[in-house]
């Protein structure tokens, strides 16, 4: 089995929601209603949004987290676009659903690694669509089906550092190489390679643990 997680930019109701309120959502459906995770400074002004649109049967409200059911669920609004699209080339989603900055972000699953390459590119006729993550499944563990770290926002330039180092081999052990040649590689000086990297660990660790508090409660 092979997993592919696809960042897609598509407007959609939750999607309109991660950047005009400036909120995470992560979202559950069972057809009938949806299950909705809003993380984010203006997280009750999106909630109000949400019972404006598709009614909220209830909801919990913790600073700025809120867990909300909704009365109705939003595919009988329309919004199902990849539904077709993944039953034509016979791959499924892991849930949930995750939304943010105006893009919505798929775990996909497929038997065959062909399936997700048609997907994509099927997809990318239509959207703008990026390849986040991909890789073979060998192993059955729960873990698998746990969200993993979303809706950090970094920066280009602390992606990039990130994406360097972990790609240069900086987080192997025994490490395989230097600040100093990865800041050479990417162009620019030592502390400041340093600086991006650090920044863009810390945002990670930050919102690693605060989905580990959520779960753990």
């Amino acid at each position: 089995m092979h997993e592919a997680t696809m960042s897609i930019e598509y407007r959609s109701l939750y999607a309109d929601l991660s950047t005009e309120y400036d909120v995470d959502v992560e979202l559950w459906c069972n057809n009938r209603w949806d299950i909705i995770f809003l993380r984010g400074p203006d997280s009750t002004n999106a909630l109000e949004v949400l019972a404006a649109e598709l009614g909220v049967y209830d909801a919990i409200v913790d600073g700025t987290d809120v867990l909300a059911f909704t009365s109705t669920c939003l595919r009988e609004h329309g919004d199902d676009f990849v539904e077709a699209h993944l039953e034509r080339n016979d791959c499924r989603t892991i849930p949930p659903l995750s939304y943010h900055d105006g893009r919505i972000h798929l775990r996909i699953v497929a038997s065959e690694f062909e399936h997700l390459s048609r997907l994509f590119e099927e997809l990318a006729e239509r959207f703008a669509v990026s390849v986040v993550s991909k890789r073979e499944l060998e192993t059955a563990g729960y873990e698998l089906l746990v969200p993993r770290v979303a809706g950090v926002d970094l920066t280009d330039r602390q992606e990039t550092a990130l994406v360097a180092a972990f790609e240069g081999g900086y987080y192997d052990i025994p490490r395989r190489t230097r600040t100093a040649d990865l800041a050479d590689e990417i162009g620019v000086d030592r502390r400041t390679f340093e600086y991006h990297l650090r920044r863009a660990e810390n945002r990670l660790v930050a919102r690693f643990l605060e989905n580990f508090r959520s779960v753990d409660r």
